[in-house]
């Protein structure tokens, strides 16, 4: 009977066969047995807490150390049983350190068992607004406590105790984190728990959460420190601490009052010390402004540097710095340049480039930025035109450099370097041109005529360049005509005619040097009509002007009928190839032939006649008296 009075409805309906009609039999027996035998009841409560008590884990069985098992006992906690009973929280109020809890988590574990999850008696967050951004939806377990833009060491802290998540941390007590992670700082969490707060409010009333669970952009947090305060206040806040003359120089030397940046040469004048000397302070108050504690001052300015750089790829020049200011406070009188200047030298993440007015992060390699420019400017040079961006940098990845330290570079780095470079301007249009051009309107030149396509004249090739350019930067055409004139990207083809040396046009200055060429080419003398034809294959003139030039032009001779050579030529005895029998005649064959068909079938063709006058030809060509 006592071993049934110790079993509970549940057990005896485990039993093979047992419903709960035969349950209710029992029960009504067992009470009526009972009610005859008052003495039994105790007897058997004693022995189910003795079963109960033998049925328990001791603490000597779990694998933790003896002092701990002590520190138990003293709370009255002798089983394993009555460990997971308890959450972390309660545990930590009863004297327990959390290294203890680690413990005791890590040997619960190894037998299938974890500590009891219960709501924190002192959370971080309000209840009611955990509950309203649970019920929106809002991922809080997606979302990383990076987002919090908290001190690197807090998060570190926070990431060793398991607290990686918004959810995780908002769940937590304060307890807990002042056990656990800022034993020595307990007033660090008062700080977080303020922050966790002030996010999750803001988070509330979005109704997007997608950049925060890829963590892109710039927290929340940061953008609503930075609009709090003026640029002069958190740079007054961070040259606090320094020593009056210290802090002289920084302003001086960083142009923070307006007046612009002052040399070393220029502040030692006016303290009547060394140029070293002002390195020295200048050096001296760098140390002091980069430790951690001052460094957290400008977090936030930091924080949308660091984006900024990343978006970009890695560099940024001074004026691209300059442009992201529109998200940083109200100057407050302080010269935003300089600003920038002083914070990212305050910070090791930062680093400018020698020589150059380039700035970036230090863990991409800014020591190749110098050659990467000059290699893409070298490019354009060559190119003597603008190029398409996505151009530009195809032929790079195919250039020495490239192939030799192109692993050292991340994706992005090489595009942030030809857009940071001040040497190269980059249209809306993706178009990339040396920044010289543009004094000249070079490149606009040239892409007009590219796109016309063929040899025009001045005055059309001005007209396109005009639609490239804005209404203030409009060319005459007799500007176009000095640049076509005096460069040797265009070649001259005619009466101010112009084509691109790039088509592959010879390069003649005029008609009668046109003319020298082509008699040079072939090397021998050439009849007015052939020598005509391969000149205008080249100039854009009428066939009469080449005739003109030619006869004007002491450089030719005739040597025949209608024929010409180079008179250096036959100075030097050099008479050339004969001139074929189809060049001298065949032109007046042709036009016999001509005659013959305009005479018709019925009138008879002159052969004699013909004949004269080929005989004349001949006498004409071989006579040296002319």
């Amino acid at each position: 009977m006592t071993a049934l009075l110790a079993l509970t409805s549940d057990d005896l309906l485990g039993i093979r066969n047992l419903g709960t009609k035969t349950l209710t039999e029992i029960r009504e027996k067992t009470q009526a047995y009972l009610s005859s035998n008052l003495a039994l009841p105790a007897k058997v409560q004693e022995g189910s807490k003795q079963d109960k008590t033998e049925q328990m884990t001791a603490l000597a069985k779990l694998d933790i150390p003896w002092r701990l098992r002590e520190k138990l006992s003293a709370q009255g906690i002798r089983s394993v049983e009555e460990i997971i009973i308890y959450s972390e929280e309660e545990l930590l109020r009863q004297s327990l350190e959390y290294t203890d809890i680690l413990v005791l988590k890590r040997a619960l574990s190894e037998r299938g068992l974890k500590l009891a999850s219960k709501p924190a008696i002192q959370p971080l967050v309000d209840l009611g607004m955990l509950a309203a951004l649970h019920e929106r939806g809002v991922p809080l377990g997606k979302i990383s406590i990076a987002r919090l833009v908290l001190p690197e060491g807090w998060e570190m802290a926070l990431r060793e105790r398991g607290f990686s998540s918004i959810q995780e941390l908002a769940t937590a007590s304060e307890v807990v984190l002042k056990v656990s992670c800022f034993a020595s700082y307990p007033d660090h969490v008062s700080e977080i728990k303020s922050q966790l707060n002030r996010y999750l409010a803001w988070l509330l009333q979005q109704n997007s959460w997608e950049s925060e669970v890829l963590g892109r952009g710039v927290s929340p947090l940061c953008l609503m420190e930075l609009s709090e305060a003026t640029l002069a206040e958190i740079l007054n806040g961070l040259l606090s601490d320094l020593h009056e003359r210290e802090r002289t120089v920084m302003e001086m030397r960083y142009g923070l009052d307006g007046q612009g940046c002052c040399t070393l040469e220029e502040i030692g004048e006016i303290f009547g010390i060394t140029r070293e000397r002002v390195r020295q302070l200048e050096k001296k108050a760098l140390e002091r402004l980069s430790k951690p504690k001052r460094r957290q001052r400008l977090r936030a300015l930091v924080t949308l540097f660091e984006n900024a750089f990343l978006q970009a790829g890695g560099v940024l020049n001074e004026v691209q710095l300059c442009e992201i200011s529109g998200a940083m406070p109200n100057s407050g009188g302080v010269d935003i340049l300089g600003a920038i200047q002083l914070v990212l030298d305050c910070d090791g993440r930062f680093g400018r480039v020698k020589g150059t007015r380039i700035w970036g992060l230090t863990r991409y390699p800014l020591d190749l930025v110098p050659l990467i420019c000059a290699e893409l400017e070298g490019l354009l040079q060559a190119e003597r035109a603008p190029l398409d961006a996505s151009a530009l940098l195809q032929r790079f990845v195919n250039t020495e450099l490239c192939r030799t330290q192109g692993a050292r570079w991340p994706d992005g780095f090489i595009e942030a370097c030809l857009r940071a470079d001040q040497n190269i301007a980059i249209s809306e249009d993706g178009l990339c041109a040396l920044a010289s051009w543009s004094s000249t309107r070079l490149d606009e030149i040239i892409l007009a005529m590219r796109w016309i396509g063929r040899p025009a004249h001045f005055t059309d090739i001005a007209k396109a360049a005009n639609e490239l350019l804005s209404a203030d930067k409009q060319l005459s055409p007799q500007y176009a005509y000095n640049i076509l004139l005096s460069n040797a990207l265009f070649v001259r083809v005619g009466r101010g005619v112009f084509g691109l040396a790039e088509w592959g046009l010879p390069n003649d200055r005029c008609l009668a040097d046109a003319a020298y060429r082509v008699l040079t080419e072939a090397n021998r003398p050439l009849r007015i009509d052939v020598l005509t034809d391969k000149v205008l294959e080249t100039w854009q003139a009428r066939r009469t002007s080449v005739l003109v030039a030619v006869e004007n032009d002491e450089r030719f001779c005739r040597v025949g009928y209608q024929t010409y050579w180079l008179r250096e030529r036959i100075a030097q005895g050099k008479g050339g190839q004969e001139a074929g029998f189809s060049e001298i005649f065949g032109g007046y064959l042709q036009a016999g032939q001509a005659r013959r068909d305009v005479l018709g079938s019925g009138r008879e063709y002159d052969t004699g006649e013909e004949v004269e006058k080929l005989r004349q030809i001949g006498t004409d060509l071989f006579s040296r008296n002319e």
